[in-house]
């Protein structure tokens, strides 16, 4: 598990990542308004929630609710390739 925020500075994800005791990895991609990466992904809002297989495709994105755990169950009862 990753997080990527999309702030205008380091020091507000920081905190909050510190206060929260996040325990995975993350990046920061700036402002919403300059960062390119969200575009070049599709993405349009967030928080934008991907499963990543172990080949680093992508199993499903753009989840919400109930169909993160449905994702999740899904990957991991089908076998690798």
């Amino acid at each position: 598990m990753i997080g990527l925020s999309l702030d205008p500075s380091k020091d507000e994800p920081r905190t909050y990542v510190a206060n929260q005791g996040l325990p995975w990895a993350q990046g920061y991609l700036g402002a919403w308004s300059e960062a390119t990466l969200p575009a070049e992904y599709g993405v349009e809002a967030i928080p934008s929630i991907w499963l990543i297989g172990p080949d680093g495709k992508v199993v499903a994105m753009n989840l919400r609710g109930d169909r993160i755990k449905e994702a999740v169950s899904q990957a991991l009862a089908t076998p690798p390739r």
